[in-house]
């Protein structure tokens, strides 16, 4: 064994990570080797000086003593593309019915400014259904924007699916791929915190900003001991053209370049943003696709929640009068002009304020509740009545900490319009005020019937207030159907119950604008009868109590014996728990609270007999074709837990309205969800699988049949006991 690998061999995996910070697991000596002679010199000398990862400094100079450097190479951006059709190229568009209708039914909406909602079950082939109309209107000068919920299938019809359709259409276009602002690096954070970052995540850091030019940190597979809000780049503290680092900012770069793309592959959250700041992000645009439309009820109701959360808020409090004291510091050196300085004292004296009353706040608050990791608990006015002074006080202080931060933002632009510097953290201060007191404003008042208003705690004994939405028809009608000249396509393997768009137009306001819509359930190509077997499991038993989750283990271990790659899909961690206790074998692959979801699927996807356990993150958006997935067990019917604050809230208002909130909401989501978790098994025409349901309310219950009727293939009945007695 040479020496090189004896060193290798005591590395740990942190540490190889760190160097191969763009890697899950697959953590070679070549690779590693090869990794770090990419590293520009500088980057490595640093680390050297500043690491104490003893045999990590040793197997770094063994490899620069023995191997020559390779040249650094940037990876080229996969975030923008110019899609040309290929010369002589073999794609046509295969014939599938339910296709070639979805694609004349968009084309029409697209050419007439229409709405649309299409459901389109696994193998229509809805993608390619929709790209081909939108790129069809390019020739007439129009821009889309194609909405997906999750980056996976973003990713997947920017990297495959827009090269086809370029193929088939024999056009040629523009496209990138736009996130977040919190999904990117900033550099400028980055930079003035790096004292404070571990040495191991500034090397991963710096190789990252070398080698990759789109700088989503999406690509990052490596975090240590690092707080994201200290990295990655937000709307508030961004200094856009001002800032040192924005000739180099990967967010304002691909932002320069989304407003000239002919399509852009963007997330809901941003383009329910963008839509509210008058186009900032994308431009003028023509065309809207929602995939995966049947998330934009949560996606509203994350983005137009009022969250006040006592710890961030003092961190960023004390964050704040870090820096102004520094800059008190700066001018009283440089003798510069007293009312600045004055205007920025004032500032610094209500802070001090704000965090002393959050604090007292805080800690009289937690003499009233209880503390549950995580769980979410309603709360009322009577919560917080007897601080109403005290929160009085802190709202006057709030404004005023806008108000003297407008004025310190008006005198640097007016007298010391080169003091960039300043005025932006002037302006940074403000804007986070405002966000704060917005919050803090509808959080503690919590009368306002619109909202459901919960608290949730933690271990570090923080304390959080949220107020989230009821209804978010009239919200998003507000801001995404108003706009009678542009063409909208929602699309969706789900957006049905019962072959009807109730559920959905509530959701979205369509019922609520004076919007014409064309609808469509399209056909399939696969062919459910002969691909998928659905199995209802009978005599399990209640679903809430032990003696169901003691079956389960047991039903687990037998259909699972033969080797076939398995997905079970729980609907608590708690679930997952248990399960974990009873099933002790190597094949079992659990994926536990805090678990790394990329870790855990390619676990799976490299094991022999994997059986991968999981709950909401594995319902959708993972796909697995052919004989990586041939069995998916789903424990209990996905019905949203009844006393979570949001959901009871939606139930007493439909009640109120003489609505049966059961049968009109809490079933047809627990539906939908259900479909999308039985649609993880056939992904191709060659797939086959069975799905087994254990919980046997869908058996039972009067609504079991809404239930089977909206289902794939009419299920099977086999009873637990028949099939124990048959492995015996």
């Amino acid at each position: 064994m040479d020496k090189l690998t004896q060193i290798f061999k005591k590395l740990s995996k942190t540490q190889k990570n760190a160097i191969l910070f763009d890697r899950v697991n697959n953590f070679t000596i070549n690779a590693l080797t090869e990794k770090i002679l990419s590293y520009p010199s500088h980057i490595i000398d640093e680390f050297i000086l500043t690491s104490d990862a003893d045999y990590l400094v040793k197997f770094i100079c063994e490899v620069r003593n023995s191997k020559k450097p390779l040249k650094s190479i940037k990876s080229k951006t996969d975030a923008f593309r110019v899609f040309v059709p290929k010369k002589n190229n073999q794609n046509d568009l295969e014939e599938r019915k339910g296709q070639n209708d979805m694609i004349q039914d968009i084309k029409y909406a697209v050419e007439n400014g229409k709405i649309i909602i299409s459901e389109a079950p696994p193998g229509t082939g809805k993608s390619l259904a929709y790209l081909l109309p939108c790129i069809g209107e390019i020739k007439n000068g129009k821009r889309t924007v194609i909405s997906t919920n999750t980056k996976n299938l973003q990713m997947q019809i920017f990297n495959n699916d827009a090269a086809i359709a370029s193929d088939i259409s024999n056009i040629s276009f523009s496209a990138c791929v736009l996130k977040g602002i919190g999904n990117y690096l900033c550099l400028q954070k980055y930079y003035d915190n790096k004292n404070f970052i571990e040495p191991l995540m500034v090397l991963a850091l710096e190789g990252f900003i070398a080698m990759y030019e789109s700088g989503d940190l999406a690509e990052m597979k490596f975090f240590y001991k690092t707080d994201m809000k200290d990295i990655t780049s937000d709307s508030e503290y961004c200094m856009n053209k001002d800032c040192p680092y924005s000739s180099k900012c990967f967010f304002l770069k691909l932002r320069n370049i989304a407003k000239t793309s002919e399509i852009i592959f963007t997330n809901h959250y941003l383009s329910l943003i963008d839509a509210s700041m008058s186009n900032k992000f994308f431009g003028e645009y023509q065309i809207t696709v929602f995939d995966e439309a049947h998330n934009l009820e949560n996606v509203v109701t994350d983005l137009f929640a009022y969250e006040y959360n006592f710890k961030y808020v003092m961190r960023m409090l004390y964050y704040f009068q870090k820096r102004i004291n520094k800059v008190i510091r700066n001018i009283t050196m440089k003798k510069e002009d007293g009312e600045l300085k004055d205007s920025f004292n004032k500032i610094i004296v209500i802070i001090n304020e704000l965090i002393n009353n959050n604090e007292i706040l805080l800690f009289s608050i937690k003499d009233k509740i209880t503390f549950e990791n995580g769980r979410r608990k309603k709360y009322n006015t009577s919560l917080l009545s007897d601080y109403s002074e005290e929160i009085k006080e802190m709202a006057i202080q709030y404004y005023r900490l806008m108000k003297n931060s407008k004025e310190a933002m008006e005198i640097i632009k007016e007298r010391f319009a080169s003091k960039k510097q300043y005025f932006h953290l002037a302006r940074y201060i403000n804007e986070k005020t405002q966000s704060f007191y917005d919050a803090f404003i509808v959080t503690t008042d919590a009368g306002n019937e619109e909202y459901a208003f919960y608290y949730e705690t933690n271990r570090n004994e923080n304390i959080i207030l949220v107020g989230v939405p009821i209804e978010t028809g009239e919200i998003f009608s507000n801001l995404i159907l108003k706009g009678e000249d542009k063409s909208i396509v929602f699309s969706s393997a789900t957006l049905s119950v019962n072959k009807e768009f109730e559920l959905f137009k509530t959701q979205t306001g369509i019922k609520l604008s004076n919007r014409d819509f064309m609808s469509g359930i399209y056909e399939t190509s696969f062919k459910w009868n002969e691909q998928m077997k659905i199995v209802c499991i009978s005599d399990m038993g209640n679903p809430n109590e032990k003696e169901f989750l003691d079956r389960t283990a047991l039903l687990i271990e037998m259909l699972c014996d033969d080797g076939k790659k398995t997905i079970v899909l729980t609907t608590s961690y708690e679930q997952i728990d248990y399960l974990a206790n009873h099933l002790k074998h190597d094949n079992y692959i659990f994926h536990k609270k805090g678990d790394n979801p990329e870790l855990i699927l390619a676990k799976h996807k490299s094991s022999k007999k994997g059986v991968l356990i999981g709950t909401n993150r594995y319902w959708e958006g993972v796909d697995l074709p052919g004989e990586l997935l041939e069995r998916v067990i789903i424990l209990k019917m996905p019905f949203a837990v009844p006393d979570d604050p949001i959901i009871e809230k939606r139930c007493e208002k439909r009640q109120e309205m003489g609505i049966n909130p059961f049968m009109e909401y809490t079933l047809p989501l627990a539906i939908l969800k259900l479909k999308q978790g039985i649609g993880r098994l056939i992904r191709k025409r060659s797939d086959t699988g069975e799905v087994y349901i254990l919980d046997e309310r869908i058996i039972k219950k009067r609504y079991g049949k809404i239930i089977t009727k909206s289902l794939f293939v009419e299920p099977k009945v086999i009873s637990y006991n028949r099939i124990m007695k048959g492995k015996k």
